[in-house]
């Protein structure tokens, strides 16, 4: 399942990728990524702060909208030219509106 071209990419470019350390996760995150939560969103009452990077290839921004119009007092912030890794690629911008979101709360 695990094709070798791809296991050549997470190899080059994801070198700590679980995917690589367990072949079977990849099964498990397609039938993750596969299922319809959003059923789910409207029912989250607690204040919920969505992050999100405008080029995100993974998830598109336009999956961040849904989410945070289905959510009724969400947060929704959108960093321009950020990717799927903004955690790691722009943490103070995420800490500090992780700090301003808790702040205001």
């Amino acid at each position: 399942y695990f094709r070798p071209a791809r296991k050549l990419y997470y190899k080059i470019f994801y070198p700590r990728s679980d995917l690589l350390k367990n072949e079977h996760l990849e099964g498990s995150f397609r039938k993750i990524i596969n299922q319809d939560l959003s059923s789910y969103l409207p029912k989250i009452t607690t204040p919920t702060l969505i992050l999100w990077g405008s080029e995100d290839s993974y998830t598109p921004v336009k999956q961040s909208h849904i989410i945070h119009e289905a959510m009724s007092g969400s947060k929704l912030e959108i960093l321009t030219g950020a990717s799927h890794s903004l955690p790691l690629e722009q943490s103070e911008w995420v800490y500090k509106n992780l700090v301003d979101f808790i702040d205001r709360k």
